[in-house]
């Protein structure tokens, strides 16, 4: 069985326990049981983290965990932009006078105090 087989068999699987969600999530456990107490919840989540209780285990569905902690997923504005916006500025300097073309009274140069 090739390295590729292997893989292409391993299922995520379907429910965690509040330890392995707390690795999945990168949390602590603590953490992760306040939110299935529904203490402690991160803003903007109102209702406690969906699980399910069997005897004395909990099992949490990673889908679950997902659509529940989707509100808080920020994105960051897209790395192309940021090039050309970058781009952009560097073209802008380039067209701009150069530090040797200022006359030496208005180059900012460190200087040591004086003692005396």
């Amino acid at each position: 069985m090739t390295a590729a087989a292997t893989l292409a068999n391993v299922v995520e699987p379907a429910f965690v326990s509040p330890a392995g969600l707390a690795t999945y999530a990168s949390v602590s456990l603590r953490t992760t049981m306040n939110w299935i107490a529904g203490e402690h919840l991160p803003r903007g989540i109102r209702d406690p983290l969906p699980h399910y209780k069997m005897g004395t285990r909990i099992a949490i569905r990673i889908n679950d965990f997902e659509v529940w902690i989707a509100p808080l997923r920020r994105e960051g504005p897209d790395p192309d932009d940021q090039i050309a916006e970058l781009d952009a500025a560097r073209k802008r300097l380039k067209r701009t006078s150069s530090l040797r073309a200022l006359p030496a009274s208005r180059r900012l140069v460190h200087r040591r105090p004086r003692r005396g």
